[in-house]
């Protein structure tokens, strides 16, 4: 799913919706570590994409984060389909999307 990082997948913007989410309701790292159960420097390495979350530990993040689990998963579809437009943007190589593959082909079909 995500790229791999000490043996785990991480979740595609998972770690940009966490943060964002964190810095606006201005809470710490250690503020939320106590609301989860967790330590604070398991959610530092969440939050830098260095592992992936369990399903307990994201179910607690979106209930610190005052989100329910829906909400937090959209907020991280967002952040991944935002920072995908930036390696887009940045030159980065990136996987073409079914849509794009369906067009490319029907290009080729029309020469």
């Amino acid at each position: 799913m995500g790229r791999e990082t000490g043996g785990r997948d991480t979740v595609p913007g998972f770690a940009e919706a966490i943060k964002a989410r964190r810095d606006e309701l201005r809470l710490t790292l250690v503020e939320v570590a106590e609301r989860t159960g967790t330590s604070h420097a398991a959610l530092s390495r969440l939050e830098n994409g260095k592992r992936a979350p369990s399903l307990r530990l994201a179910v607690a993040l979106a209930g610190a984060l005052r989100w329910t689990i829906g909400e937090l998963v959209e907020a991280a579809a967002t952040a991944a389909k935002s920072a995908g437009g930036d390696r887009k943007q940045a030159g980065h190589r990136t996987r073409p999307t079914a849509a794009e593959k369906g067009a490319a082909g029907r290009k080729k079909g029309a020469s």
